[in-house]
């Protein structure tokens, strides 16, 4: 099966977000429970589709079925900008039932329809790698052709190996070895997804990982909006002339507002900031939501006592323990 780069890059950044739901810090199995708490999360976690999709991808585990193999290997091997729209697909790959909602608040994104497809993609390649030791092991005439297709790669892009799924902790490892390989390359990985030669990290993804406002300008824009009693989310309307129309006739209509429950903000700010490595000021809480730190105490003692939260007061930074078990660090603030 021969890879995109973009699927190659993505595929172990998504196995690993699976492998990160899949026990918490103590070894428990808790993959049903954290697939169930990130789908009740949805509307909020489409806001992330293009800043980190393997976060978002995840809630779709095991809600397709694939009826035309041939097809998605085709589909793996496109640049994304190839991408066919998920509506094309309708004879390729089905939902499950239960996933037929999410996949409609997805649709609702500008961007929606090809993220679907991504997220079909990505769990085709995880279950095909968990079935692949087995079709070998049963002497499948298939390897003699993985083996072929590895051989037209060039060392970037290699054929799908199942040693990804003979080692659980496989993709881990990679994960791993790619960071260190980065690391000697002079990248600092400053981001659960993204790496940065020093001075040079994204300016746009540092203010929305620090909580930041932002407006969202054009089709399908989001926007995050502070104002003195509360804070809004935005979302302009999708389709290029319906969002030119209500502006030129009712502007009001063509923005949807959200505001951020009080309750809520405490969590959204931490699912945030802690996927900074170096995490950020504690006073930039109650600079960005209200919150006085001492109004969470309890929380952050707790992620403390579990060395998932470094201990520096002045300071919300994700221990190395908290960023490998990062679901269960932002557990504590729920």
């Amino acid at each position: 099966m021969k890879l995109s780069p973009y699927f190659y890059d993505l595929r172990s950044a998504y196995q690993a977000e699976l492998d990160d739901l899949v026990s918490d810090s103590e070894g428990n199995d808790v993959l049903r429970k954290r697939l169930a708490e990130k789908r009740n999360e949805m509307a909020f976690l489409v806001q992330m589709m293009e800043l980190a999709p393997e976060m978002v991808a995840v809630v779709f585990h095991r809600g397709f079925r694939f009826t035309q193999p041939a097809a998605l290997e085709h589909l793996l091997s496109l640049p994304v900008n190839e991408l066919p729209d998920w509506h094309s697909l309708g004879h390729t790959v089905a939902l499950e039932p239960w996933a037929q909602n999410l996949a409609q608040t997805v649709l609702r994104e500008p961007q929606g329809a090809r993220f679907l497809t991504m997220a079909a993609g990505l769990e085709y390649l995880q279950q095909h790698t968990h079935m692949a030791p087995a079709a070998a092991a049963h002497g499948d005439s298939d390897a003699d052709d993985d083996g072929e297709d590895a051989a037209e790669h060039d060392d970037d892009y290699s054929a799908l190996s199942a040693d990804d799924a003979v080692d659980p902790h496989n993709s881990r490892t990679r994960e791993e070895a790619s960071a260190n390989w980065l690391a000697d390359a002079g990248f600092d990985h400053y981001e659960t997804s993204a790496f940065a030669r020093p001075g040079q990290a994204c300016r746009h993804n540092l203010n929305y990982w620090q909580f930041g406002d932002y407006l969202g300008i054009g089709a399908g824009a989001h926007g995050k909006i502070s104002y003195p009693t509360h804070i809004e989310r935005t979302t302009r309307r999708r389709g290029p002339n319906d969002y030119l129309a209500a502006m030129q006739g009712k502007p009001a209509e063509a923005i949807e507002r959200k505001r951020i429950a009080a309750e809520d903000l405490a969590f959204e700010f931490m699912m945030n900031a802690l996927r900074l490595h170096e995490g950020v000021p504690a006073a930039l809480l109650q600079e960005r939501t209200g919150i006085a730190p001492a109004r969470i105490a309890a929380q952050i003692q707790a992620a403390q006592q579990k060395g998932l939260l470094d201990q520096d007061p002045l300071y919300f930074r994700p221990s190395e323990h908290g960023r490998r078990f990062l679901n269960d660090l932002l557990q504590c603030f729920l």
